[in-house]
């Protein structure tokens, strides 16, 4: 939080989301190092307005954080946040692989057998986002197929 209040305010940016919409959040950046440490990072800030009354003790903002080494040449705090935002969505598609289609675990030890089963979940898992897209439209894109059998 330290490192955040120095980040002047004119230095807050609005955020937009993927599709250039502006979205509810604000986004700065700074750079940050440890106490016993030479070398340095960014952070990336994203903040958004509380919505409920001022909070005495937190102040009129959340905060959310993301530390990277991406230089600023590769990506900027914006294009940070869609990365960062990205890579969680992934993170979301497999644990839904793993849990809904059954490919937490390989059903024998032979490598052709298991390699069926978990294209066969895949094709499945492929089969169903485009159900939700194109059938179903765009509500349902971040849906779980726990969600569509309900």
């Amino acid at each position: 939080m330290h490192a955040l209040s120095r980040i002047p305010h004119h230095a807050w940016t609005q955020g937009y989301f993927d599709d250039g919409t502006k979205a509810d959040y604000e986004v700065a950046e700074t750079v940050h190092t440890l106490e016993r440490c030479t070398d340095s990072f960014r952070l990336v800030a994203k903040r958004t307005k509380r919505r409920n009354q001022d909070d005495l003790f937190e102040g009129n903002y959340h905060y959310g954080i993301i530390a990277t080494n991406i230089p600023y040449e590769e990506k900027d705090a914006q294009a940070i946040m869609h990365f960062h935002n990205q890579r969680g969505e992934f993170e979301k598609m497999i644990g839904e692989l793993k849990h809904h289609y059954g490919l937490d675990h390989l059903p024998c030890g032979q490598f052709s057998a298991n390699s069926l089963y978990f294209t066969i979940g895949v094709l499945a898992f492929t089969l169903v986002q485009l159900l939700k897209r194109h059938d179903f439209g765009p509500a349902w894109k971040k849906k779980s197929v726990r969600s569509l059998r309900y």
